[in-house]
């Protein structure tokens, strides 16, 4: 449904309020440590799930919906949420 779209998003963009917010302190010879930026990409469709691996299990999602955000993040500009016209509409 529209209000998970619209939580979500909100969510993504708190997280990056938080991280810009957020003061990482010093290192051990007083520098300050860089900001952590972050880009987001939402894009809703079909997934599919399952669990990876014998020796350490991982749950995973694979599928164009997966990849298509993967794109928008990796190519999106910092401190931005990235969001799909099939997320949008």
């Amino acid at each position: 449904p529209k209000s998970d779209a619209i939580a979500t998003i909100q969510s993504a963009h708190q997280m990056l309020m938080d991280l810009a917010a957020k003061d990482f302190g010093t290192d051990a010879k007083g520098v300050p440590l860089p900001k952590v930026t972050c880009r987001i990409g939402i894009h809703t469709g079909r997934v599919i799930s399952g669990v990876v691996g014998s020796k350490k299990p991982q749950f995973a999602l694979f599928g164009d919906t997966v990849n298509t955000a993967a794109r928008m993040q990796s190519t999106g500009k910092e401190g931005h949420v990235h969001c799909s016209d099939s997320t949008y509409n």
